[in-house]
Formats: structure tokens, sequence, C-alpha cells
């Protein structure tokens, strides 16, 4: 697959999409909004690591088959929100600017596993919460785990917190690939919302058959501030057995559709009781 058809995967009518701001490079980090238009709304963010650009087609399947659906809730979807980042894995170094690219080239990186925005920084651990504090954050530019100069440095970041305050989502779930967990939790959050979140994670995993695990070490993700800055239930899902290899191509959507596909229909029951 390449870029151009990772695009044209992502196209759909239907769903109306609109765009939450732009990339590094300046494309369009696109959304879309299914279901009712008031009261409580669900955020779905996907494609964020570059490698895991399936989550994005994931996401998008998702939005589709909810424009049947009489949903008592909204959902948005923001399909890809490092769409740079999975232009190189799908096309290569080439798509970087000349200074990142070499960098890439001398040191012998691998584009497919490639996890970066197009600055070389992870957007994944740039937002505003322990930023830096990762067990695993980098503090130079790197395919994976750049921390960034300071949170929300990058255009990706700063556009997704932004969509996340102007819609108030009461869930997010942010989509990454692999191995079939659930991960609830963060260092700020008082026992009583972690408590809480682990009820609701519970109830997300059993409808995906996975296991469920509290994040620890892990800073500077979305799940992260959006527990940190609002207290509200985020979650990290990790599709994909383990045992696949990065980057879960095509070939590996129906599975991840097959074990996402009742997700929704449980989804009000969450919000509703919580």
């Amino acid at each position: 697959m390449k870029y151009s058809d990772f695009e044209k995967e992502l196209e759909c009518r239907e769903l109306n999409m609109f765009s939450i701001g732009k990339s590094t490079l300046g494309k369009e980090i696109l959304a879309c909004h299914v279901g009712n238009q008031t009261g409580k709304q669900v955020l779905i963010q996907a494609g964020i690591h570059a490698r895991e650009y399936v989550t994005s087609l994931l996401a998008k399947s998702q939005a589709e088959s909810l424009l049947s659906k009489n949903l008592n809730f909204g959902v948005y979807f923001v399909f890809c929100s490092n769409p740079d980042g999975v232009k190189v894995v799908l096309d290569g170094f080439s798509s970087l600017r000349e200074k990142e690219r070499k960098f890439c080239e001398e040191r012998n990186f691998d584009h497919k596993l490639f996890k970066a925005n197009a600055n070389l920084v992870d957007l994944n651990t740039n937002f505003d919460a322990l930023w830096g504090q990762g067990s695993a954050n980098r503090f130079s530019p790197y395919f994976e785990n750049f921390v960034g100069e300071y949170p929300e440095s990058e255009l990706e970041t700063k556009a997704l917190c932004d969509f996340t305050k102007k819609i108030k989502p009461s869930l997010t779930l942010s989509y990454h690939t692999k191995g079939e967990v659930v991960y609830f939790g963060f260092d700020t959050q008082s026992d009583n919302s972690l408590n809480r979140d682990e009820q609701i994670g519970l109830k997300l995993a059993e409808i995906l058959g996975f296991d469920l695990q509290r994040s620890y070490n892990s800073c500077g993700g979305f799940k992260d501030w959006v527990c940190d800055k609002f207290d509200t239930p985020s979650f990290t899902i990790e599709f994909g057995a383990d045992t696949l290899s990065h980057p879960l191509g095509l070939e590996e959507l129906p599975q991840l559709q097959e074990q996402s596909k009742n997700i929704f229909d449980r989804i009000g029951e969450i919000l509703f009781k919580n």
C-alpha cells in the first residue's frame, strides 16, 4: 500500500469529513461526527503512531457502520492524527524534508517502523501530562519516543488538544497496535477516578476480549493528558495479537473489525451509567 492508496481508503462522502488542523507538512487532519449532535460525546483518535496506520482504517470502517444506527450519543472520529508519519511508513523517508531524511537514512532507520511525525517527534509523548517523565522517553529527534522540545510543540498535538477542549468528550478511546490490551489510569488521578476508569475499562475489555492493564511509567500521551487535565475516562486500546509484526497491514483489518464490532452497542450503556 502507498500513501495515495491510504488516502483513498479513508474517503467516504457519506461521513461529511472536516479538518481539525494541519500537520507539520501541511496535510489535513481529518475527522467526522456520527450520531446525536447533542448530549454526551465520545472521541476516537487513531493513527497517532505512524506504523499503526491500520487503526485509521479501523476507525473509518467503524464510522461508516454507525451511519445506519440510531445512537443516543455522538461519536467524533479523528482518523489519522499523524498523516506525515504514515506517509513515511508507506512511501519511505523521501517524503520528509532534507534534514530529517538524511538523519533517518544515515542511521539506517527502517521506515516501516517509524512512529514519529515529520519533526521526528513521537506525538504520543508530546502532551502536557508529566511530560518527559516516561520511562522510555528520548530527548533528541528519533523515529520513536522523542518527546519534542516542549509540551504541545507539534501542530498535530496542538490540533488534537484544541479539538478536545472544543467538543468536551465524556469518553475518549485512542487506537493503537498491538497486544490486545486496554490501558487505563494515570498517576495524577484520584483513587475514585482510577476506580471509575477501572470499572469502565473492564467493560471495554470484556466487549473486545482483551486484557485490562493499569498504565505505569507512561507519560505525555493523549490518554494521559485527558485524564490529567479533565478527569475524563480515557483509554488506550491496543488492537491486534502481540505475535503480529509492525506495521499491521490491510490483511489484518478484518480481524480488528471483528474484535471491535460490538463496542458501540455497549458504549451507550457505559456513558449513561457514569
